[in-house]
């Protein structure tokens, strides 16, 4: 968000898109920096998917992580990316973050294998 102000009215809107990072374990590296919302959400119901369209959200998350040759902000955007599309996947990719960071505190994502 360019700045605090802008984002409070921005978010005041409904016209935000929130941080998946900000309220994982994991936290958001890019801080004030971030070009997501860092405020509370109200979280969307977001049907939960079929098994197999379940499968293949995992498998997404698992190939962002897996693929971006070391770069912890192409991580983040990526997957900042995937969760806008579907508010399950949103749910999904927080409690990775939320599962990685209490088991490796904020560290590198990057070479982490996806499991659930």
């Amino acid at each position: 968000m360019a700045s605090t102000d802008t984002g409070v009215r921005i978010h005041e809107r409904g016209s935000c898109n929130p941080c998946v990072f900000f309220f994982s374990d994991y936290g958001c590296m890019n801080g004030n920096g971030c070009n997501f919302c860092h405020l509370a959400h109200v979280e969307e119901d977001g049907n939960r998917p079929r098994k197999e369209r379940r499968r293949r959200m995992k498998q997404k998350i698992s190939e962002i992580v897996s693929e971006t040759s070391g770069d912890p902000n192409q991580v983040q955007e990526q997957l900042q990316a995937e969760a806008l599309r579907h508010p399950f996947l949103r749910r999904m990719i927080q409690a990775y973050l939320s599962r990685l960071g209490r088991r490796m505190g904020p560290a590198n994502l990057v070479g982490v294998v996806f499991s659930l």
